[in-house]
């Protein structure tokens, strides 16, 4: 209990001088010292390395709605101390804050009731400021409305992506490579001797049946092969998506008249596809590129997002399933 109190303690310090780094090379771009600002930025990096490290060995289940609820109490408790003080800079912390509230509470109150977050109680999309944390739902505005910078200053959050800055969830090539080969499997044992009235029950208005999720697995498997495939062969042409947004491929499949057998069977496939290809792969070959919707991403990147995509519906569905037992 001690060693984990002393660590947690490194671990708030290296937090805290991350963001002290950060500031202080901004400061020294202002002043023209720009090789004290690389030092900044070199060790601001360094000390949020740290902090995650040990936060990983400490937060069993960082995204649990404990977690959720500490955030809530602590933003509460910071909207009052803000509005306590006359400053412009609290004013500006105070809006930000109360944009972040409205998200955070909601989400603790629909993790009192659900597995996860539906969306139609938190948007399927929020935009972040990279400049001052502002929280907008559903769409990219035009400026913060708190500090006034571009919607190009903005930055997307979704439930799925393939990398971000801070490499949250990133996968090595082996790990990418069990996670994929275990999800068949799991998503047989899963589907196996289940009505077929729970497979395509609701566990809410508009929330995905098991068939749909499963759909949804075998359509993202698919997409992340012909991917693959025009990094390894990019003489080869690719046909055209059907849809930009990959959970949008899913209408007009047919999936909800298909058999669990014949849904776990065509996901089966499709992994074992991407595996044969990810075989094939040098270390070379993992740092490639792929033009997405999203931007660039290496091969790295898209395995990661396969792997996490198969992991989080898979959960998704082993929720539905405890309903048939």
């Amino acid at each position: 209990m001690e060693d984990a109190s002393s660590l947690r303690a490194i671990a708030e310090r290296n937090a805290i001088n991350a963001i002290r780094c950060l500031a202080a090379a901004e400061r020294a771009v202002d002043e023209g010292r720009l090789n004290t600002a690389k030092v900044l930025r070199a060790a601001a990096l360094a000390s949020r390395g740290r902090a995650l490290i040990i936060e990983r060995s400490l937060s069993v289940d960082a995204m649990s709605p404990l977690l959720i609820a500490t955030l809530t109490e602590d933003l509460h408790r910071e909207i009052e101390a803000l509005g306590g003080i006359s400053s412009p800079v609290a004013a500006l912390a105070l809006d930000v804050a109360e944009s972040v509230y409205g998200v955070v509470d909601t989400t603790r109150r629909s993790l009192e009731r659900n597995r996860d977050v539906f969306e139609r109680e938190v948007a399927q999309f929020l935009f972040g400021c990279l400049e001052c944390g502002y929280l907008v739902e559903e769409q990219r505005p035009d400026v913060c409305p708190a500090c006034g910078s571009i919607a190009a200053e903005f930055e997307l959050f979704a439930p799925f992506f393939s990398s971000t800055s801070e490499r949250i969830a990133r996968r090595q090539p082996a790990e990418i490579v069990a996670m994929l080969s275990e999800a068949p499997g799991a998503l047989a044992g899963n589907m196996a001797g289940v009505p077929d009235a729970i497979l395509r029950g609701r566990l809410a208005a508009g929330e995905w049946c098991m068939k749909e999720i499963a759909g949804h697995m075998i359509d993202i498997a698919e997409l992340f092969c012909r991917r693959l495939r025009s990094v390894l062969d990019p003489e080869t042409p690719q046909a055209a998506e059907r849809s930009p947004l990959p959970w949008k491929l899913l209408e007009g499949q047919g999936y909800e008249e298909m058999t669990g057998e014949e849904l776990t069977s065509r996901f089966s496939v499709a992994v074992d596809d991407a595996l044969s290809m990810i075989a094939t792969l040098g270390t070379a070959d993992w740092r490639k590129r792929v033009e997405l919707v999203s931007g660039r991403v290496s091969v790295l990147d898209m395995g990661s997002w396969l792997a996490n995509h198969n992991r989080a519906h898979l959960e998704q569905i082993a929720a539905h399933r405890s309903r048939a037992d």
